[in-house]
């Protein structure tokens, strides 16, 4: 009497459930940071601080020590780095600008590829390589910020741990690449903008200031005229031989 005869349970595989509410949570953490990043893009006209923003929720997103972006400058396969973020490797803090002579070769132009990982780096051109793997870390992915035909920047995080990116984080990556690149066309827009507006003024300030020269002359010239005639007269008066000057 007394004694325990046998236990009755149930087990439930919560494993799914489990899942499901992890990916819920990165999902919400994914859409949070591009939230955050579109607010950025739209209440700022200060590149720099664009990119930083915009960079550091990047490096908190995937949970990277380091990350850059960097700007064309213009000039053919010039990049100058705008943003910085974690500690950088002696070469890395050299490359304040890098110069891509041959571009980012042939297999990322054809493709149009906006992801560079470790799979690419057989294919790229040694400038491209030495670039990408400056940080001397495993974990790095890079991703470009195309224009048309021609990319305008690149930005890359790296992480201490050799971690591989799955087709979610790319895929999020170049989402948020493709939303910083149109939003740097805005502002670089917005600045030739200004730039015109301002020359424009220039020219104004400059033409009023020639007309104001032009009226002075031409009052000058005016006030000589009217002097001019008397004295003509007087001048003419006084050479006549019963003239008082004789």
């Amino acid at each position: 009497m007394g004694n325990i005869e046998r236990y009755q349970g149930f087990i439930l595989d919560i494993t799914e459930k489990k899942r499901s509410e992890d990916e819920m949570r990165r999902r919400n953490r994914e859409l949070n940071a591009l939230n955050a990043m579109a607010v950025i893009a739209t209440q700022s006209f200060d590149l720099d601080e664009i990119l930083n923003l915009t960079l550091r929720q990047v490096i908190s997103l995937f949970g990277a020590e380091t990350g850059s972006v960097y700007l064309s400058t213009g000039s053919d396969g010039l990049f100058r780095r705008r943003a910085g973020w974690g500690p950088r490797s002696e070469a890395r803090v050299r490359m304040s600008e890098v110069s891509f002579p041959e571009g980012f070769g042939d297999l990322v132009s054809r493709s149009r590829a906006e992801v560079v990982t470790q799979d690419f780096v057989p294919h790229l051109p040694p400038a491209v390589v030495e670039f990408v793997c400056a940080d001397r870390l495993p974990g790095w992915i890079w991703v470009l910020l195309w224009s048309k035909d021609k990319p305008i920047g690149i930005m890359g995080i790296a992480s201490k741990e050799n971690r591989h990116y799955s087709s979610n984080d790319e895929n999020l990556l170049v989402a948020i690449s493709r939303q910083l690149a149109t939003t740097i066309e805005k502002v670089q827009l917005y600045e030739e903008t200004c730039k015109a507006y301002e020359d424009l003024r220039h020219t104004q300030e400059q033409l009023l200031q020639s007309e104001k020269m032009s009226a002075v002359g031409q009052l000058i010239a005016g006030v000589a005229h009217e002097l001019n005639n008397p004295l003509t007269a007087i001048l003419g008066y006084a050479q006549l031989p019963g003239g008082r000057g004789t």
